[in-house]
Parts: structure tokens; C-alpha cells; sequence
């Protein structure tokens, strides 16, 4: 994964006017999204979209935190590389498992390749225990302050 300053240096993660009305949205749209994947049963036919739909959650309670900080984020890999810097909570072996589905996102996308149950169900046990830990990390100052 790129360094932050990559993404910082080309703009896809800029200051931003701390809003909390945004980031309350994006927690909920997270949460929402979350008891949403849970209430399917993971099919072949579905195991594409739930394992977006995963990712999308996952994303949106990042970017709940970087607008938190006073950025914005315009690109799913810089938000992934903001969480990797300044995060003290999420393990190194999370960050590991949000890069492979940010790329297994990307390949099913961009190539139509297809996405085992297997996997899709994966994604949603690591949805389920690094959700929590989203939700509280700017307010319980586990973001490294940037000023």
C-alpha cells in the first residue's frame, strides 16, 4: 500500500472543515449497512455484493473518522492509508485483510472475477469485529492528532 503522503501530496486526502453532520451520516450509513449484510444468507449469487457491500461499510466508517480529523478523503486506498498511519487500534493483520479486500474489491470490479462464499462470509466476521472499533476511534482519541 502507498504511504499517506503519496495520497496527501496528490490531493486525493485533503483538509477539510471538521463536520460532524457528515460524520454521524457515514457512522449510520455504516451501521446500517452492517445490519443489512448480516440479514443475508451468503449465496453464490450474492457473494459478489455482499463482499462489496462489506467493503462499502468498512469505508464508510473510516471516512466518518477522517472527516473527524478535519480531512476528507477521495479515494478508498488513501482512506485505507490515513487509518495505517494513524490509528493506534486496528491491528497490522486488519490492515492486511483491508488491503487483499480492497483488491479483491478492485479485481471483481474492474474484471469480473468472481468471489467464493467462502470469502464473502470472511468478510463479514472481520466486518463484525472491526466495525465497533471504527465507530469509536476519533472520539476516544485513538487518531493521532495531524495539528
Amino acid at each position: 500500500m502507498r504511504e499517506l503522503e503519496h495520497f496527501l501530496l496528490k490531493g486525493d486526502i485533503r483538509k477539510y472543515a471538521k463536520d460532524t453532520n457528515l460524520q454521524k451520516t457515514l457512522l449510520k450509513a455504516c451501521h446500517d449497512r452492517l445490519l443489512f449484510i448480516q440479514s443475508l444468507a451468503v449465496t453464490e449469487q450474492n457473494a459478489r455484493f455482499i463482499l462489496e457491500e462489506v467493503f462499502n461499510c468498512i469505508i464508510d466508517g473510516i471516512n466518518a473518522n477522517i472527516v473527524a480529523e478535519g480531512f476528507l478523503s477521495e479515494s478508498d486506498e488513501a482512506s485505507l492509508a490515513f487509518l495505517q498511519k494513524y490509528s493506534q487500534k486496528v491491528a497490522k493483520t486488519d490492515m492486511d485483510f483491508l488491503e487483499r479486500l480492497l483488491k479483491t474489491r478492485d479485481s471483481v470490479r474492474k474484471y469480473g472475477n468472481p468471489v467464493n462464499i467462502i470469502d464473502a462470509k470472511q468478510t463479514v466476521v472481520f466486518a463484525r469485529r472491526l466495525v465497533p472499533q471504527l465507530k469509536g476511534l476519533s472520539q476516544s482519541q485513538q487518531f493521532y492528532r495531524l495539528e
